[in-house]
């Protein structure tokens, strides 16, 4: 988890709400988590609000 302060922080410089910050930061670590699985993304399916997490995968940063 990060620490509240480092998401009001990054949130302030991208003028953006805290809530945004801290919910990237938990689809991050779900997608992590979903690549470490071990299975193909060939067989992975993502359903509606997932655009972000699509871009993710396509875009790694």
């Amino acid at each position: 988890m990060i620490p509240d302060a480092t998401v009001k922080g990054i949130a302030r410089r991208l003028g953006v709400d805290p809530m945004v910050v801290d919910l990237d930061h938990a689809l991050g670590v779900v997608l992590w988590a979903l690549s470490d699985v071990g299975e193909p993304v060939s067989t992975w399916v993502f359903k509606g609000g997932w655009c972000s997490a699509l871009v993710r995968c396509m875009y790694s940063e």
